[in-house]
């Protein structure tokens, strides 16, 4: 075995890692595996999509043990470790752990190693944060700092969790159909019970993200920000449209285009 790094104290899952090389047979079993393996959903994931994955790109995500007293124990990775041995790997990153670790430090540590892979969702995402928070007695700030996270989408997704409804709050997403983060951010303004109808709105296209977040800041009796003149520009043209109006605008401009170009002074 060769470390890469230095490896972190007890407790302290902050540090730099310590990754070795070593080969998977090397790595003991998790014991006690709680994982259920028999399932027709496990069994397919394992067998046509992290077997594939492994044989041709190896294990990309670190395995982790603890090491006390001589013993290792691995307490994640199960199951990238059988896929391992199945696909005849020689060697496998293994994030070595000196002493003990809690259920807080070893999520942070999965955050950390595995975070470009994740597949938490938004309010997924946001329960990770507001646990860790509780659990280590961290301010907003420090987890930023000690995870390396943006501070805005951290503060957008926290308030969304404390202020948009909670059936809102669970459709928070990229995809079709869901409420993008600063559409999320922008409900909370909103009284909740008002927070679906605007929602639709949006969904359904009837209001921009801009005519949403006005919406919702003057529904909870903020003043509306002010915008700048909207334009719309082609060869030879320009139509200038009012604040907050942009919407009924884009829909209108063809019309408005045609008009134009029929009339005589085009």
């Amino acid at each position: 075995m060769s470390a890469t790094t230095a490896a972190p104290a007890a407790g302290e899952p902050n540090e730099e890692p310590r990754i070795v090389m070593m080969p998977p047979a090397n790595v003991p079993p998790a014991d006690p595996d709680i994982r259920e393996r028999t399932g027709s959903a496990y069994l397919k994931s394992y067998h046509e999509d992290l077997v594939p994955d492994i044989a041709k790109n190896g294990v990309l995500v670190p395995l982790i043990v603890t090491m006390i007293a001589g013993v290792m124990r691995l307490i994640d990775g199960e199951t990238r470790r059988r896929a391992a041995l199945e696909v005849g790997l020689k060697e496998v990153p293994v994030y070595v752990i000196d002493g003990p670790v809690d259920e807080s430090d070893l999520e942070i540590i999965q955050h950390k190693l595995n975070k470009k892979r994740l597949k938490m969702t938004m309010p997924e995402e946001a329960a990770f944060y507001l646990r860790t928070m509780k659990a280590k007695g961290w301010s907003q700030a420090k987890l930023c700092r000690e995870l390396v996270l943006d501070p805005s989408q951290v503060n957008k997704l926290l308030r969304a969790l404390s202020d948009l409804d909670k059936t809102l709050f669970e459709k928070l997403g990229k995809g079709e159909s869901q409420i993008s983060l600063r559409a999320g951010y922008a409900l909370c303004d909103a009284p909740k019970e008002k927070q679906a109808d605007f929602a639709d709105m949006y969904l359904l296209g009837e209001w921009s993200i801009q005519t949403l977040e006005q919406k919702c800041r003057i529904a909870g009796g903020k003043k509306a920000k002010e915008e700048p003149e909207q334009t719309l520009k082609g060869d030879g043209w320009k139509l200038i449209f009012e604040p907050r109006k942009y919407d009924v605008a884009l829909k209108e401009a063809p019309a408005a285009l045609k008009k134009w170009k029929d009339s005589p002074a085009a």
